[in-house]
């Protein structure tokens, strides 16, 4: 029996079975010592193989092979890494300029790892209804939306509030296996149950104190969407993306803004620190002189 990997809880894996069933499934402790190291063998996203007994719980015995993954840092150092979703059509990272604030720092890293790791990527900026009619931070976003267009990569404003920019998101997802991934608080469950209706994840509100999200996804979990394609949605540790180990790419700088697959030398446009630090984007992150990197 073959199926998909729906949901991880870390113990148990809900499996989407060719046959339109889903079945919980486990796996054996020596599936772990068959030269996987990661700290999860299996992610979300998986095409498995399943065999047990008739009544029985299944087990995972096989994993099929993957085009793409996309990973985090492990929190065990004794592993390499922990499998963020596999067989991924494409990563939105969703990210809010304001309440709270998502630096160009984590952005980058994040666009960073999906190139290395073929997984094309878009950057959905949420809450832009809290950036309009405000002169100062309508130009910011503006700016913003700028910087990573002008490196070839797809900018979305969305507000669940206002509505704006949910159906072009909608269309864009339509038949792909899709990673929703960003912050606490940047708004990924209120998006979804804007997508899908009735689903109802549960949200929270943001920290008057700190300005930051409460974890609301605490484990990987794809949904399907209507009409063709699924999301998949995964919690707060992302911001521990995997940057230092990138297959061949070398080591990354934190401030890089793209790394261009392919070639020996990565042009990276725009020095990122002090735009995260200030919030702001000064005339010259907007227009710097290009620098290169040697990997």
């Amino acid at each position: 029996m073959t199926g998909t990997v729906i949901r991880n809880t870390g113990s148990f894996y809900t499996v989407a079975t060719d046959d339109g069933c889903e079945v919980q499934a486990k796996i054996k402790g020596n599936f772990r010592l068959k030269g996987i190291r990661t700290t999860n063998p299996v992610a979300v996203g998986d095409r498995v193989e399943l065999d047990g007994d008739a009544g029985a719980m299944p087990f995972i015995t096989a994993i099929m092979p993957r085009k793409n993954y996309i990973i985090r840092r492990a929190s065990n150092l004794s592993k390499e890494a922990h499998i963020i979703a596999a067989n991924v059509d494409e990563a939105f990272l969703v990210a809010t300029l304001y309440h709270p604030v998502t630096s160009t720092t984590f952005i980058d890293r994040f666009l960073a790892t999906a190139e290395a790791y073929a997984v094309p990527a878009t950057l959905v900026i949420n809450k832009v209804d809290l950036c309009h009619y405000d002169a100062e931070r309508e130009e910011y976003l503006e700016a913003v939306s700028y910087l990573y267009r002008s490196i070839g990569y797809r900018v979305m404003h969305t507000s669940t509030l206002t509505g704006e920019g949910v159906d072009a998101l909608r269309e864009a997802m339509a038949g792909k296996t899709s990673l929703f991934s960003g912050n606490s608080g940047v708004g990924k469950s209120s998006l979804i149950n804007c997508l899908i209706p009735g689903m109802e994840l549960r949200t929270a509100e943001i920290s008057t104190t700190h300005d930051t999200g409460m974890h609301t996804t605490t484990f990987s979990e794809m949904f399907a969407l209507p009409g063709g394609g699924a999301i998949i949605l995964r919690g707060s540790k992302v911001s521990e993306l995997l940057i230092s180990t990138l297959p061949r790419w070398g080591i990354i700088s934190p401030r890089c803004s793209r790394l261009r697959r392919g070639a020996d030398m990565a042009t990276v446009p725009i020095p990122m620190n002090q735009v995260a630090r200030s919030g702001k984007l000064s005339k010259r992150a907007l227009y710097p002189k290009a620098v290169m990197l040697h990997i």
